[in-house]
């Protein structure tokens, strides 16, 4: 490899239905390619400690009531998509945490975040008339950027890592969000289902 620094990369869902792997389309995105992209990438980051990485979540994670592990390999069945999304977004937060301890010690942190209601394109679904009445509320790209660079370069998230934050400061996640043994159970099965899908 000629570099071997890596200096940033944003990847988010688009539609529904099931990925090429079999995962329901929020899902496979969110989580299930972060993980695989993560777990790939990780001797790198190691090799280039300090390191960052800033997972992009959603205050969406607090949605759901429980974990549906059987969603994951369901076609979205949602009209609109609102629960998958919370349920990749709880996935996201839950992997910070499980992630965040496989690498104490290494000099890699990890952080997940909402990054406030962005008028992004992830709202090009919403009818015309709604889309013109809600979006100037909402935060530009810019000012939706800053939580994550935050946790990307100040000096005062240096030292944290497996931490949840909104509005550039350490904020309480879910309940579900902080269960270490669902944490474990999502990076396991996580594991299993690259190894199954990578055949």
């Amino acid at each position: 490899m000629a570099h071997t620094r890596i200096s940033g990369l944003v990847k988010g869902p688009r539609g529904k239905g099931l990925t090429d792997s079999g995962f329901e389309m929020t899902f496979g995105v969110c989580h299930m390619g972060h993980f695989l992209l993560t777990n790939l990438l990780l001797d790198t980051l190691k090799q280039s400690a300090p390191a960052r990485i800033v997972v992009v979540s959603s205050k969406m994670h607090k949605g759901p009531k429980r974990f549906n592990f059987a969603a994951v390999k369901s076609p979205t069945k949602s009209w609109n998509g609102v629960p998958e999304y919370g349920q990749a977004k709880l996935a996201n937060v839950l992997f910070v945490k499980a992630l965040a301890k496989r690498l104490e010690g290494t000099g890699v942190n990890v952080y997940a975040l909402h990054p406030g209601v962005v008028a992004s394109d992830v709202w090009r679904a919403l009818p015309w008339p709604l889309d013109k009445l809600i979006k100037p509320f909402m935060l530009s790209t810019a000012e939706g950027a800053k939580t994550s660079l935050y946790c990307a370069m100040s000096d005062a998230a240096a030292g944290q890592s497996g931490l949840y934050y909104d509005e550039c400061k350490v904020a309480e996640p879910s309940a579900l969000a902080l269960d270490e043994g669902l944490a474990e159970e999502l990076w396991s099965k996580s594991e299993g289902w690259v190894e199954a899908a990578s055949r």
